[in-house]
């Protein structure tokens, strides 16, 4: 019954499409950012502290998760005891309680507050494995000057050339090291995390990302 319906990926829009919606009804956006309500904050010494962003409710984050739990979290205490990695999204109670004695990770469920929250680590990860759409926890995480880690599949549908601004990893057993060359590094990537802020806010601000929504509500605007 709905006039257009928007989605994040071609293969969203497959999809859709395998559902019997309109093809001409459907479009795919890139996705974006508000970087205003996120503070840039350079980090110059490590913390050993690591963030995933997402919801458990969400089967490709399940197995995010279980991928850091069995191969990342590991790996990275045994590198450097200091390391803990935080999962911020809504949980399921029987998860938590399935990990709870896993030592290194800490859940903090949904928060308001994405800018204060992202200042508290050192980098974020996105050891993504299946799912579609557009990563946006990547965006953040960059705006925020978090050093980034992730696969080819964590930054699939955005810009190619963010490839310069983070680091790419699909060998989850090298996961965790690249993770703490980068962090016992961590001073020396300053000038990165600003070009990678300077990225977000060019490619994927919304003040620079409307001009699609608008053509499609003024084509429906014209229809009616």
């Amino acid at each position: 019954v709905a006039d257009h319906l928007w989605c994040r990926s071609e293969v969203d829009k497959q999809h859709l499409i395998e559902m019997g919606i309109d093809e001409e009804k459907i479009t795919v956006y890139k996705g974006a950012i508000n970087t205003n309500a996120i503070e840039f904050v350079l980090r110059d010494k490590p913390r050993y502290k690591i963030l995933f962003l997402g919801h458990m409710y969400y089967p490709p984050n399940e197995e995010c998760l279980r991928v850091i739990v069995d191969k990342i979290l590991k790996m990275l205490i045994q590198l450097d005891k200091r390391y803990s990695i935080t999962i911020v999204g809504n949980t399921p109670s029987s998860t938590i309680q399935k990990y709870k004695n896993v030592k290194g990770l800490v859940f903090k469920g949904g928060m308001d507050n994405l800018s204060d929250l992202l200042a508290e680590y050192d980098m974020g990860i996105a050891p993504i494995n299946q799912g579609s759409g557009t990563r946006l926890k990547i965006l953040d995480y960059m705006a925020s000057g978090l050093q980034v880690v992730t696969t080819n599949l964590g930054v699939e549908g955005l810009d190619s050339n963010i490839s310069r601004y983070l680091n790419i990893e699909d060998d989850m057993d090298k996961y965790a090291l690249a993770i703490h060359k980068i962090m016992e590094n961590l001073a020396s990537y300053k000038e990165a995390s600003r070009n990678a802020r300077e990225f977000v806010e060019l490619k994927y601000d919304w003040k620079n990302n409307l001009e699609p929504f608008l053509g499609v509500y003024k084509k429906l605007l014209n229809n009616k």
